[in-house]
């Protein structure tokens, strides 16, 4: 009988599953302090899992992840201090440690997203806008399932009763700017690891909007 062979697109994907299914546990279990701590290094191992299962790693590629990196967070640090981008909030203990009221994670959360999506809308034989767009209108709708879990576990909190409108907009208009950016400087956006940590993502928010 042959030994059988494990590649490292395997070891992440069990990876991936694995961490999600266990902090979606953890999030509802006796131990959800320790879980919530976790937040920040769950999402750097995600991130990296899925940067190193990407087929184009040129300059090109790094550029663009580097600047959405930091477009991500520099976006999110003017939309706490000016509360005009996404509206008025504030990030609470989830995300780690905060640089100007803003944890830098926010900005590799934005990365992830980005890359993930961009790997299965690249795929659709469509015009380079409407690809942008598709791509920023799945980013709310991830949003959209993130928003009461966030608000839930202290990731943020919202200086009104509602998550408002404006949230959604916010994240539309820059969500299709970082598309447009990252679509035209990436020639390979595939990814075999992308369909995996977008629906792991999707089954843990949408799992634990049920508990909140």
């Amino acid at each position: 009988m042959k030994p059988l062979k494990i590649n490292f697109l395997q070891i992440s994907i069990l990876i991936v599953v694995v961490t999600h299914v266990v902090g979606m546990v953890g999030f509802v279990s006796p131990w959800q302090e320790l879980f919530i701590s976790l937040t920040p290094f769950h999402l750097l191992l995600s991130a990296g899992l899925l940067l190193a299962n990407q087929e184009d790693k040129s300059k090109n590629f790094w550029f663009a992840v580097v600047g959405v990196v930091a477009a991500g967070y520099l976006v999110e640090l003017l939309g706490i201090q000016t509360g005009v981008i996404f509206g008025e909030y504030s990030y609470d203990r989830a995300l780690g440690p905060k640089i100007g009221d803003t944890p830098p994670v926010i900005g590799v959360n934005w990365m992830m997203l980005v890359v993930a999506v961009a790997a299965l809308v690249s795929r659709i034989n469509t015009p380079f806008v409407i690809k942008a767009m598709l791509g920023a209108m799945v980013l709310v709708g991830i949003d959209y399932l993130i928003e009461p879990v966030a608000i839930a576990y202290d990731f943020w909190h919202w200086h009104q009763a509602t998550v408002p409108t404006h949230n959604y907009l916010g994240w539309l208009i820059t969500a299709f700017i970082f598309f447009g950016v990252y679509l035209s400087v990436v020639k390979n956006k595939s990814n075999p690891l992308a369909w995996i940590l977008l629906l792991m993502q999707i089954i843990f928010f949408g799992v634990l909007n049920f508990t909140v």
